[in-house]
């Protein structure tokens, strides 16, 4: 659905034609708000990044829409070949690699990682500028939905999901908490429904092996 045909969806259950611009910004807290509660497949992304570009630097930003990573961080070599990296705390990413910021330290092949301040913190030191890093994560980047927005997210098949919630936000907005809450519970059953299809459909199907005795 575009945003004008889901504007005109969702008011005809809020009626109301004088909150033009408040019904948009709803609309558009409510995506966000879905996408922070779950990981849906239609925002889970591959990001590949060179990341270190210059010998002796040891981090880089993550993705511009980067949420949540999901797995391990990949390294490949110019080779082709990929291996995992080891997601630590930075606490300890800080007791291994205290030294990262002397110009003499030994360099190597990428063995750790860890995320924070918004950048990906590789140890030890690379050795090469060589490595290319791929994640898999999920995107949380959101446009404004306006009349003229092509596709709005979850109208495909849960337009009314994203009705709930998005009046569960307007009618907070306007003050009205009683109204607030039963869309906010409506849509909060909604996700979970959404998530578990999900969930049923992602699952691998497991095996009990036959051993003959």
């Amino acid at each position: 659905m575009t945003g004008a045909e889901f504007y005109a969806y969702l008011l005809r259950t809020f009626k109301r034609t004088d909150k033009n611009v408040e019904v948009y910004e709803a609309i558009t807290d409510a995506i966000m708000y879905i996408k922070l509660l779950t990981d849906f497949e239609d925002f889970k992304v591959e990001s590949y990044t060179t990341g270190i570009t210059t010998l002796g630097d040891f981090k880089f930003a993550v993705p511009s829409d980067f949420g949540r990573i999901i797995g391990d961080l990949l390294c490949i070599d110019v080779s082709g070949s990929s291996r995992p990296l080891k997601k630590i705390s930075k606490e300890r990413y800080d007791e291994l690699y205290a030294h990262r910021y002397e110009t003499s330290i030994d360099k190597g092949p990428p063995k750790h990682f860890c995320i924070y301040g918004g950048e990906i913190y590789i140890g030890p030191v690379p050795d090469s500028v060589s490595y290319d890093y791929q994640m898999n994560n999920v995107s949380e980047d959101v446009d404004t939905i306006v009349s003229g927005t092509s596709v709005v997210p979850f109208t495909t098949r849960a337009r009314w999901v994203l009705r709930d919630v998005s009046l569960g936000f307007l009618y907070v907005s306007l003050g009205l908490d009683e109204e607030a809450a039963k869309w906010v519970a409506k849509g909060d059953s909604g996700i979970r429904f959404l998530k578990n299809t999900e969930d049923h459909n992602a699952e691998a199907t497991e095996q009990m092996e036959y051993f003959d005795v």
